[in-house]
């Protein structure tokens, strides 16, 4: 007696299935339909049932076994003086975890890491600013920069400091050395830059 006829739950056709329990026409509908997984968008009670956030040393450790980790390990991974952390299969910067933990939301800019130093995702040293004041909390020049010092380029004889306020270059004037420069940068970016932190 032949098996009555069902619909495949991907594409919809009917067919009779060769025993009971099947799904699916073909592996290629049934193999579609698992790759369709999705996945929800993490919550702050997610990631707090997962990893604990200590916001004076700003370490994340894992509260449950997770892919060889172990509890109370040190979650993520440090790539290019950053830390990522692995979550529900999605790679996250742990500076935005910690917004996330904390505030119970997500930063709606960017995490700027007030002292400047990447690796320090402890809460005092967090802020969600705009890109432009994150950039302008910048201390170290640029690997391109020739004259070694942040808003100091060589010039003729001498060396040129110049700051940008609001998409505008700003010369500063030109200094005999590449220190008496970067400190005329330094003072100007103080005064004229909301990020500066230095």
């Amino acid at each position: 007696m032949p098996r009555p006829e069902i619909i495949c739950a991907q594409c919809k056709r009917s067919f009779s299935p060769a025993h009971s329990g099947i799904q699916h026409c073909s592996q290629l509908c049934r193999n579609t339909t698992m790759r369709q997984v999705v996945y929800l968008p993490l919550t702050a009670e997610r990631l707090r049932s997962l990893i604990n956030y200590e916001p004076t040393s700003g370490v994340f450790t894992w509260l449950v076994n997770r892919g060889g980790q172990k509890i109370r390990s040190i979650a993520g991974v440090v790539s290019e003086h950053r830390r990522f952390i692995k979550v529900d299969k999605k790679m996250y910067g742990a500076n935005r975890l910690a917004w996330l933990y904390m505030t119970g939301s997500w930063p709606s800019r960017e995490v700027d890491h007030i002292d400047n130093d990447s690796l320090n995702d402890s809460w005092v040293n967090l802020r969600d600013v705009s890109r432009q004041v994150n950039q302008q909390n910048l201390r170290r020049p640029m690997r391109r920069n020739q004259s070694g010092f942040l808003g100091v380029t060589a010039s003729g004889n001498g060396y040129l400091a110049r700051l940008y306020v609001n998409g505008v270059q700003k010369c500063l004037g030109t200094y005999p050395t590449p220190i008496e420069a970067h400190e005329a940068y330094m003072s100007a970016k103080r005064q004229q830059h909301e990020g500066c932190t230095a």
